[in-house]
């Protein structure tokens, strides 16, 4: 009689040291995105939000009594803040800013951050710039993680 002793060890810290790349690979992507943006948007003006957008977003990560998934549906709101650069009018949405409730009151104001020779081109800074070095970190420490216990250096206790 043969035990099932579950997932090995090895193919646990593979598992981690995979998520850990994807991670931080993304957040990598994120950075050099931010960086780009920083370098082309060096003209700042005040946006005015003008109105929200509204989501309907679909998440499965709920589950239910069975130990199935189930889909649970949300609305999120989008804040939409307009500025006017020589003249023209432009609008931005920013997704980093949306919630499931409506924080900002409309005629609410925000620095935006704009390409002169491309106002559409145009981001808002986050109310904290650390939530972009976090992907990094946490990809970092799964790596590593990952990398000791499929090389055997981290020994995965098994329950059984």
């Amino acid at each position: 009689m043969t035990k099932n002793k579950g997932i090995s060890g090895r193919a646990f810290g593979i598992i981690f040291l995979i998520v850990g790349l994807l991670v931080g690979i993304g957040g990598t992507f994120a950075v050099k995105k931010s960086l780009n943006d920083q370098k082309k948007c060096t003209e700042t003006t005040i946006g005015t939000l003008v109105r929200y957008d509204e989501k309907l977003e679909t998440n499965s990560n709920k589950r239910n009594a069975g130990g199935g998934s189930r889909k649970t549906m949300k609305i999120r709101y989008y804040p939409v803040f307009e500025f006017t650069v020589d003249g023209g009018k432009y609008s931005i949405v920013d997704g980093n800013l949306a919630k499931e409730t409506m924080p900002y009151e409309i005629g609410a104001t925000i620095e935006i951050h704009y390409d002169p020779d491309d106002p559409d081109n145009s981001y808002i800074v986050p109310v904290s710039g650390a939530f972009i070095v976090f992907p990094i970190v946490i990809g970092g420490i799964f790596s590593v993680i990952g990398l000791l216990v499929a090389a055997g250096v981290l020994k995965v206790k098994n329950k059984h």
